[in-house]
Parts: structure tokens; sequence; C-alpha cells
């Protein structure tokens, strides 16, 4: 969470929040796309969608399906 300045002081909290946000999740093409609704505050969802584009980075396929998982946090997509 090298994204977020209070990383070493909130990074529990912050992921728990993550774990808990409602969003969608629809299948284009080969990719499961995952994105969360915003957080409560724009600096944690900012914070948020840095794993979120780690966790993309590493193209991660579904179990049992050919489909590579993308994360992000609306509004803060990145191509």
């Amino acid at each position: 969470m090298s994204t977020y300045s209070r990383a070493a002081d909130e990074a529990r909290a912050l992921l728990r929040e993550a774990m808990r946000l409602p969003g969608d999740i629809r299948i284009t093409g080969d990719t499961l796309n995952l994105r969360l609704d915003p957080a409560t505050a724009a600096r944690r969802s900012r914070a948020i969608a840095g794993p979120c584009n780690e966790l993309t980075a590493t193209e991660t396929r579904y179990p049992g399906a050919d489909l590579k998982i993308k994360y992000s946090v609306k509004g803060h997509d990145t191509a």
C-alpha cells in the first residue's frame, strides 16, 4: 500500500473497508472485471486502487475458467 501515506497506521482498516465494499462483476471478452464502489473518502479509494492495479498486473486467471481477473475501484479505473 505504498500509494497510501498512512499505510503503516491504517493498512488493516483500509483492507477491511475494501473487502466490505459493494461492486460489480462483469465478464467482457476474456476478462472478469471486479469493480468496487468508491470508499468512504476519495483518498481511501485511491489507496485501494493501488493494490487493485498490482493484483491486475499479475494476470491471475479465475479458477476453472480462462478469464483474466481485472480489479478496480469505480472512478479510479486504469486502461
